[in-house]
């Protein structure tokens, strides 16, 4: 999308794409409000508590997968900043190494060789 404004169905769709879980558990929680609203207007006092705690343990679990996949970024993040800093250190390392070795074989050599 270079440049372009994205559209809602690919937002949706990059979201889902994110995190899987997290659409059934909004539909969950959906689900759970219209079982609650059909129970309200039957006037039916146990389908209406039974919706609240679906609604409950649906929010629940979707604010459960939200901060667990903020949490799974951070980590992936810091393990690629990990990665990336023990790779630049054996790298430096190496050059360092490298370096030492030139000095000295220019030192062997009686200056002949340059790093």
């Amino acid at each position: 999308m270079s440049g372009e404004q994205a559209t809602i169905w690919q937002k949706i769709k990059h979201k889902n794409q994110e995190n899987p879980f997290l659409f059934p558990a909004f539909a969950l929680t959906v689900l759970a409000f219209g079982r609650m609203t059909t129970s309200l207007f039957r006037r039916d006092v146990y389908g209406f508590q039974i919706g609240q705690r679906w609604r409950v343990a649906a929010q629940t679990l979707t604010i459960g997968l939200i901060g667990g996949t903020m949490w799974y970024e951070d980590y992936k993040k810091t393990q690629k900043a990990a990665a990336v800093k023990a790779a630049l250190e054996s790298n430096g390392s190496a050059g360092t190494q490298n370096a030492a070795e030139a000095t000295a074989l220019g030192a062997s050599t009686g200056g002949a060789a340059k790093a």
